[in-house]
C-alpha cells in the first residue's frame, strides 16, 4: 500500500538542512515549500528515508527537528492549497509517483 509521506523540519544548520533536503530528494520526494517535501512510497521506503535521516543527524549535534508523517492516499486527495511559491515543486499526484 502506497502512502503519501510528509517531510516537515526545523534546521539552523546550513549544512545539515542542505543534506536533509538532497536526502528528501534523492527519495523522490518533491520539495513543495521551504521547509516541506511530499512524496508517494510504500511503509518500506518511508522507514529507509527515517533510517537515513536519523544517520545524518546522529552525527551531528545543534538543535533541529524533523517530523515524518505518513497519510493515506484517500486523504491526501483532498488536500486544500491556497498560493504557490516560485521556485518550489508541485504537490505529487500519487498515481504518477509511486516510489517503491
Amino acid at each position: 500500500m502506497e502512502y503519501a509521506v510528509v517531510v516537515v523540519y526545523d534546521i539552523s544548520d546550513d549544512n545539515l538542512r542542505r543534506d536533509v533536503e538532497n536526502t528528501c530528494k534523492g527519495f523522490g520526494m518533491s520539495h513543495v515549500q521551504r521547509s516541506l517535501f511530499v512524496g508517494i512510497m510504500k511503509e518500506e521506503r518511508r522507514r529507509a528515508l527515517y533510517n537515513e535521516l536519523e544517520r545524518l543527524v546522529s552525527r551531528r549535534g545543534g538543535e533541529f527537528s524533523i517530523r515524518i508523517y505518513r497519510i493515506n492516499l484517500r486523504d491526501y486527495e483532498h488536500l486544500f492549497k491556497i498560493g504557490k511559491l516560485s521556485d518550489f515543486e508541485d504537490d505529487p499526484i500519487p498515481e504518477r509517483l509511486v516510489i517503491g
